[in-house]
């Protein structure tokens, strides 16, 4: 299995949990706030050098 970038670990750790917290407040359950978050970090992965290239990788995750 390949190591994920420093760079994409650091943006997961601080996002995640807000991303969660406002998946969370649109589809009111938890579980599947977390399951779409982590799918949606799976394609931010996918894409993750077209991300950096973006002038604002946060707003465009």
């Amino acid at each position: 299995m390949t190591e994920l970038p420093a760079d994409f670990r650091a943006f997961h750790q601080l996002y995640r949990g807000a991303y969660v917290h406002w998946a969370e407040l649109y589809l009111s359950n938890r579980a599947d706030a977390e399951e779409a978050v982590d799918q949606a970090f799976e394609q931010l992965f996918l894409d993750w050098s077209d991300v950096l290239a973006k002038e604002n990788p946060n707003a465009y995750a």
